[in-house]
C-alpha cells in the first residue's frame, strides 16, 4: 500500500495473491511487484532528483545497515533512518510524538515504513494528514525490504519467488514468523469462500 499525493495504490506483493487475482478476475492480473523490489529503485530515484528518503522501522541494527548499504549503492542519496521503540499500539501518542520529532527534523519527501503488517499500512493511513503537512509526497509499507537490503535476512532465490514459495523460504529462515504466515492465508481462503457462495 502506498500513498502518493493523496492517492492510494496497491501492488500484488506475492505470487499466491497473483494466482488468486487471476482466478477471481476476468482479465489478466497486474504483475507481482513487492516492496522489496522497489526500495533500491526508489533510492536511485531520490538520489537522481535530490529528494529526501527516510526509512522508518525495523531494529536499530537493520535500520543502520540498510541506510549504509543504500548509501554505498547510491552515493549522495539524502537518506536517514530511524528505529522507534516497539509498541503494541501504533496509535500511542508518546510513540508518535517521538517519530514526528525525528521526521520534522529531516522533513523527508519519501517515506518507507517497515513496521509489521498491517500496522504499517494502518499507521500511514492514520497519520497521513500529518505526513502531508510535513511535505511527505509518498509513504509506503515495504515489508521485509529493509532486512533484505541490510543483509540481515537473505531473500529467496528468484526461482523460489517465481514458484510462489517466498513465504515458505522466509518461514524456514525465521521460524518465529509462523503466526504471521498463517494469517496470510486468511484472505485467500475468505475470497475463495465468497466466490463459492
Amino acid at each position: 500500500l502506498g500513498a502518493l499525493l493523496g492517492r492510494t495504490w496497491n501492488t500484488i506483493d506475492g505470487r499466491p495473491v497473483q494466482w488468486l487475482a487471476r482466478l477471481l478476475s476476468a482479465g489478466p492480473p497486474p504483475r507481482k511487484l513487492s516492496g522489496s523490489d522497489l526500495l533500491d529503485p526508489l533510492a536511485a530515484y531520490c538520489r537522481a532528483r535530490g529528494r529526501r528518503l527516510f526509512l522508518l522501522g525495523a531494529s536499530e541494527q537493520v535500520s543502520a545497515l540498510a541506510c549504509a548499504r543504500l548509501r554505498e549503492r547510491h552515493p549522495g542519496v539524502l537518506l536517514e533512518g530511524y528505529a522507534p521503540p516497539m509498541v503494541s499500539d501504533t496509535a500511542d501518542a508518546a510513540w508518535n510524538a517521538g517519530i514526528f520529532t525525528v521526521l520534522e527534523r529531516f522533513r523527508p519527501e519519501y517515506l518507507v515504513v517497515a513496521l509489521a503488517a498491517p500496522a504499517a499500512d494502518l499507521w500511514i493511513e492514520r497519520v497521513r494528514p500529518r505526513l502531508e503537512a510535513l511535505g511527505v509526497r509518498f509513504a509506503a509499507s515495504f515489508g521485509g525490504a529493509m532486512k533484505f537490503v541490510s543483509g540481515v535476512e537473505p531473500r529467496a532465490p528468484r526461482w523460489v519467488q517465481w514458484a510462489g514459495f517466498e513465504w515458505l523460504f522466509r518461514l524456514l529462515v525465521s521460524p518465529r514468523r509462523w503466526r504471521r504466515t498463517l494469517r496470510k492465508f486468511r484472505m485467500p481462503l475468505h475470497a475463495l469462500r465468497k466466490r463459492g457462495s
